[in-house]
């Protein structure tokens, strides 16, 4: 697989710009935030670049104890993340970021609800952050567990009930696509 599509495959799910309105006025208008004033597309950008420093081993150095006392009064971050909660695939980590840069939803196989909304929809609002992308993964444990119908504690059950018919639907498209199934 080439790493192009390695990349592609293991941090972009999709992504989905949200234009802001034209009357955006950031609450940090002082310039000490240089991600205070980006447009989706550039955000798209510092992820991308951040992601091939992740992917060539070549991470940006960072100045975390630094970068906390300037987030104590506020933050602006440049996207919104909804990621699995795999302890293995960290945004900040997969996308060269520090503290403050990335505002990250993570729940286990990626399930979009209410809460998750609210999230997205308070980070957009209220931080102005101009882009929300969706971090998925390959061997995905609560998927494979979702595909397998075993039963569960009641809250696992939950998440993997969302989950099933999805992953069922995607596995026989990818079937389709290589011509291995020709049911309905």
């Amino acid at each position: 697989m080439s790493l192009k599509n390695s990349r592609i495959l293991l941090c972009f799910v999709f992504s989905i710009s949200l234009q802001l309105c034209t009357d955006w006025h950031p609450l940090n208008t002082s310039g000490e935030n240089a991600y205070a004033k980006i447009s989706p597309n550039q955000a798209n950008r510092l992820l991308e670049e951040g992601n091939q420093r992740f992917v060539m081993g070549n991470l940006a150095e960072k100045h975390v104890i630094q970068a906390r006392t300037q987030l104590v009064s506020e933050q602006k971050p440049v996207a919104v993340i909804i990621s699995c909660s795999d302890s293995r695939v960290a945004p900040e980590i997969v996308f060269d970021q520090s503290l403050g840069d990335l505002f990250v939803i993570r729940v286990a196989g990626n399930i979009v609800n209410d809460d998750v909304m609210g999230s997205v929809q308070y980070a957009v609002d209220h931080l102005n952050v101009p882009l929300v992308l969706v971090l998925g993964h390959e061997n995905c444990g609560v998927i494979i567990e979702a595909l397998q119908k075993r039963k569960h504690p009641l809250y696992l059950q939950s998440i993997l009930n969302k989950i099933e018919p999805l992953a069922e639907k995607a596995c026989l498209l990818a079937l389709r696509e290589m011509n291995w199934w020709t049911g309905p």
